[in-house]
């Protein structure tokens, strides 16, 4: 029957926990001992403790999940036989009630594991024995030192549901012997000397672990669609039938009549070999070999093209009109392949070098309004192949006609062709007419109002641009009528292939805020742009994300943004023409415009 409700409690017993601290209640079982104590080898008494059940409860704090501190209270209700006797040789048995209970400080280590994990440690604590003598109804209580070493497995089912298998290994110390033999028949039969009390108990736990459900996450706010407009319908542009170009016809190479062969004579029976006889057929001439040895051609050894543009004539073989605004090269060989070696020159810049002539073609692409007024394009000779002179064909296609061109350059002349650009010419005038109505339209605006207002807005400009000059000595500045211009380099203001401003620029700016809240009658325009390497929507994504990074310092440092706007123009706009490095490295620029709020 003891075993069945021993079983009983090990099932129900459970602890709960919530984050570090847990609170365990334990239920177990602890093994019987039999404890002898005498004062001489006279006089002695034997003590018999049942074994039976103890329950037990505790408050533990883990720490990292790798260690743990237990406040534990031991509690263990059982009988103990006690028999003695003295010289006189009276003996008596009685049953002795006892009350056991233990307060005991543990610290343990757990081991790492995930189903299983091992436990061990020591005990520390004091042994509260309480005894009642049933034949006189005498009671006993004594404090006694303990200590112990605990050991056991933590078992995982799941992430909640824990089973603790322990076992306890406790000793009590000092004078237990004499403690169950006193009081008996109400006389101290025996005084006892000390001993000790071992117990082992074992026994098992529930663990479940009552979680907090996460809360969940707010619902994104709905958000409605945008319709995007309709794509316009666009007429496709029907494109002129592009010009007959008669091919130029290689020469036929000349007819050679082939060369007999003369018979070959039989040769003369042998004779003895007498020198009378080699001299006897001396006089006949030896047939000459039919085989005519081919000439062998080398390329003479390459020229420095820079030297050889310099010393040589230019021979200029056509000039053209271009009024379109793309304008395509094409050059190659125009007959045998025979290795020739040419450089080409556009306007005095060398654009290739050491290129052998092909029957591919050399294909170059140019926008009108980065090339000049005048374009001449140059092809010096840097060997004559094996075929002298130097030959091509030149191809221009403008305005989706093509012009063909023959090119012969030599080693004291080269081929040159002129191209006048009409079409930067209408673009310069285009653009000068824009600007023209614009400041047309800024004169008709200003004359509005009085001449003192006029003369007022020029002083207070001129006031800002000195102010700005002197904190700002790296910007570029450019007045133009009543607006102040500042231009900044992208590659000084921003970090590379970043977006983030410079630490210098940044302090510059909050200087810029001062002057800035001193007028207070101007407003601000920040403009990102780029060169031409690449395509438009790239090039005006960067240019409005570089604008964006100076109009969002602006807004942070506290300039009101009623008095700023925004916007990038990718590569529409260039300042110079995108033909050099140089050039492209300014057109990459951020523009800060200042203008009157009229």
């Amino acid at each position: 029957m003891r075993s069945i409700n021993t079983l009983l409690l090990l099932f129900i017993s459970m602890s709960l926990s919530a984050q570090t601290w847990r609170a365990n209640l334990y239920a177990g079982y602890v093994m019987g001992e039999t404890i002898f104590s005498a004062t001489d080898p006279k006089t002695g008494a034997t003590n018999r403790i049942h074994g039976g059940l103890h329950l037990a409860t505790g408050l533990e704090y883990r720490k990292k999940e790798k260690r743990g501190y237990e406040l534990l209270f031991f509690n263990q209700s059982t009988d103990v036989s006690n028999w003695y006797y003295q010289e006189r040789g009276e003996d008596r048995t009685t049953t002795l009630k006892a009350q056991f209970n233990h307060l005991m400080f543990s610290a343990m280590n757990y081991a790492k594991g995930k189903k299983v994990q091992p436990f061990g440690g020591l005990m520390a604590g004091v042994g509260l024995m309480n005894l009642k003598n049933p034949d006189n109804n005498v009671r006993h209580f004594s404090p006694k030192p303990a200590w112990g070493l605990r050991g056991g497995l933590n078992i995982s089912s799941n992430n909640n549901l824990k089973v603790r298998v322990y076992s306890n290994l406790l000793w009590t110390m000092k004078g237990i012997g004499g403690d169950f033999a006193s009081t008996t028949a109400g006389n101290t039969v025996t005084t006892g000397r000390p001993a000790t009390m071992i117990q082992l108990q074992t026994g098992a736990s529930l663990h479940y672990t009552f979680e907090k459900k996460a809360k969940k996450p707010a619902p994104a706010p709905k958000v409605k669609p945008v319709k995007e407009p309709k794509p316009e319908k666009i007429k496709p542009v029907k494109q002129p039938k592009p010009e007959k170009v008669n091919e130029v016809k290689a020469p036929k190479p000349e007819k050679t009549k082939p060369i007999r062969e003369p018979k070959i004579e039989k040769a003369p029976r042998e004779k003895q070999d007498t020198s009378r006889q080699r001299d006897l057929f001396s006089w006949i001439p030896k047939a000459k070999s039919s085989e005519t040895p081919t000439p062998e051609y080398k390329p003479k050894p390459l020229s420095d093209p820079d030297a050889a543009f310099n010393e040589r004539r230019k021979v200029l073989v056509q000039q053209l009109d271009l009024h379109t605004d793309n304008l395509e090269l094409r050059i190659f060989d125009n007959g045998i392949i025979d290795d020739d070696t040419i450089a080409l020159f556009i306007n005095k810049e060398k654009i290739r070098s050491f290129y052998k002539l092909k029957s591919e073609s050399l294909s170059l692409d140019y926008l009108a309004e980065n090339l000049p007024d005048t374009i001449d394009i140059v092809m010096v000779a840097q060997n004559m192949g094996f075929i002298p002179p130097n030959t091509a064909v030149m191809e221009m296609v403008m305005n989706d006609k093509v012009y063909t061109l023959g090119l012969e350059s030599t080693d004291s002349t080269s081929a040159m062709v002129r191209i006048i650009n009409h079409r930067k010419k209408v673009k310069r005038a285009e653009m000068a007419a824009v600007e023209q109505r614009r400041r047309t339209d800024s004169i008709t605006v200003i004359r509005k109002d009085s001449l003192n207002r006029v003369v007022k807005i020029r002083e207070m400009m001129d006031e800002q641009a000195v102010e700005i000059s002197k904190i700002m000595p790296g910007a570029e500045m450019v007045r133009n009528e009543m607006d102040i211009n500042l231009f900044f380099s992208n590659g000084l203001m921003f970090k590379k292939n970043s977006f983030e401003i410079s630490d210098l620029y940044k302090k510059d700016l909050t200087k810029f805020k001062e002057v800035i809240d001193r007028f207070p009658g101007t407003k601000i325009t920040i403009a990102g742009h780029t060169d031409d390497t690449g395509t438009d929507e790239i090039n005006n994504k960067l240019s409005l994300k570089r604008a964006q990074a100076v109009y969002d310092l602006m807004i942070g440092i506290g300039v009101p943004t009623k008095r700023m706007s925004v916007t990038g123009y990718g590569e529409s706009r260039p300042r110079f023409p995108n033909d050099t490095e140089a050039n492209r490295l300014k057109n990459r620029r951020v523009e800060i415009i200042i203008t009157p709020d009229r």
